[in-house]
């Protein structure tokens, strides 16, 4: 049977051409000018970010699984990394690493389970599914606390390796 043996969050910057995007940017300003020393370059800018989960296999297959915004079963994908994909993680950037080893069918009863949910952009999106994924399937502490706590530090993890609009060019 096969065994999940490392997952990684990834995080992709979403469309800088949204209005968003501009008001967050100009949060950002303002919070770098008003509190300098606390507000890390391109933190509300961060938000504007998709989260998905690559999964190693131990027979060194690569599976991407995430939450979009489509109506098929509750817009959970669960992908093969073929060349597309293998593209997508490499120009991506990963954030939190868990290695250890998990039996695959956890894994599908977590998909199944979050299936039965429909995409909610407050409630039941992309980040939300990454969390509950540590969380209810890895059962790591680090999504044990809150789930802000768990997008913050994959968030000042994407822009420590010069991800999003916080990256230093």
């Amino acid at each position: 049977m096969t065994r999940l043996t490392k997952v990684q969050v990834f995080l992709e910057e979403m469309s800088r051409d949204n209005a968003h995007g501009g008001f967050l940017g100009t949060l950002d300003w303002f919070g770098s000018v008003l509190n300098p020393w606390q507000h890390p370059p391109g933190r509300f800018q961060s938000w504007m970010t998709h989260f998905f989960l690559v999964l190693e296999y131990c027979d060194s297959t690569i599976w991407i699984l995430e939450r979009m915004n489509v109506p098929d079963d509750g817009g959970v994908a669960y992908c093969k990394a073929d060349c597309w994909a293998r593209e997508r993680v490499e120009s991506g950037h990963g954030t939190l690493i868990w290695e250890g080893e998990k039996d695959n069918q956890e894994v599908k009863d977590f998909i199944q389970g979050q299936q039965q949910f429909s995409y909610n952009g407050i409630s039941k999106n992309c980040q939300h599914f990454a969390y509950d994924f540590f969380q209810y399937c890895l059962h790591d502490n680090r999504a044990m606390g809150k789930f802000e706590h768990f997008t913050e530090t994959c968030q000042a993890l994407y822009r420590q390796s010069g991800g999003g609009h916080g990256r230093k060019d």
